[in-house]
């Protein structure tokens, strides 16, 4: 699939696109369990229980939609599969989420989790939000 390919062109999505993302989730899917990957690489995510898609989008003028997470405990997109390339050892790597908040309370709630495997048992972590702080957890 071409870098970009499935995206419909956006002042956001053509900028993400110029910096050749590891990764690049929409989150703009109508239907279904696979968050596709827009980088062109191959990096499906999966959305846990409690997505709600097809959401009106946060960003102004955006013609794609968004997806609702509402379960505390299961609504998350994770993933990375593939390679040991996937944010696995000393590699540096950057993350960027934009999401709205409707509720933020004492309760971490994951906005994304990448599991460990047998393979790189120190592989997993996931970045969580709460009314006190956001935090990268490993």
């Amino acid at each position: 699939m071409p870098k970009g390919s499935g995206v419909r062109s956006s002042p956001y999505a053509d900028t993400v696109l110029v910096d050749t993302p590891h990764l690049y989730w929409r989150l703009g899917e109508a239907t279904g369990t696979t968050a596709a990957d827009f980088s062109g690489n191959g990096r499906t995510g999966t959305y846990g229980a409690g997505v709600t898609l097809a959401q009106a989008s946060i960003l102004v003028g955006d013609p794609d939609s968004s997806a609702g997470f509402s379960d505390v405990a299961n609504s998350i997109v994770s993933g990375v599969a593939g390679s040991s390339g996937d944010f696995s050892g000393n590699q540096a790597f950057a993350i960027e989420l934009w999401f709205r908040a409707t509720t933020l309370d004492t309760t971490a709630r994951r906005l994304y989790q990448k599991a460990a495997n047998a393979a790189q048992p120190n592989d997993g972590f996931s970045i969580q939000i709460k009314s006190s702080n956001t935090a990268f957890v490993r």
